[in-house]
């Protein structure tokens, strides 16, 4: 009997897109971002709706460990943004009060997957 190995297109394909790296950097990313899409309103601390629609031009808020003293926190926080420039909607930090980051609190309701009713955020 012969002793070959058959091996089929799916296994040929699967070897090639492995010797490929930024092939399966990719695909490791748009994992991650589907992952993303699928538990988005248990990620987002705020449905679409009650979103601050008044400041649309706010910048990203930095997240800090360590305050303007030089304390180190295990816990995040955040300082409050003003507007610096009403023209050119430009903001300014404010370093005067910290505003800590809470994980798994009470917000909006949403049906995660569309099934499971929930409120935590």
């Amino acid at each position: 009997m012969n002793d070959q190995i058959l091996i089929s297109g799916k296994q040929i394909a699967w070897r090639q897109f492995r010797k490929h790296s930024l092939g399966v950097i990719g695909a490791i990313m748009l994992i991650i971002l589907y992952i993303g899409a699928i538990f988005a309103p248990f990620i987002a601390p705020y449905s679409f709706s009650e979103q601050n629609r008044r400041k649309t031009f706010h910048p990203p808020t930095r997240i800090y460990f360590i305050d303007k003293d030089g304390k180190f926190y295990f816990r995040p926080f955040v300082y409050e943004y003003k507007m610096s420039n009403p023209v050119y909607k430009k903001y300014k930090e404010i370093k005067t009060k910290k505003y800590f980051i809470r994980f798994f609190v009470k917000g909006s309701r949403y049906k995660l997957f569309g099934l499971i009713p929930s409120n935590i955020h």
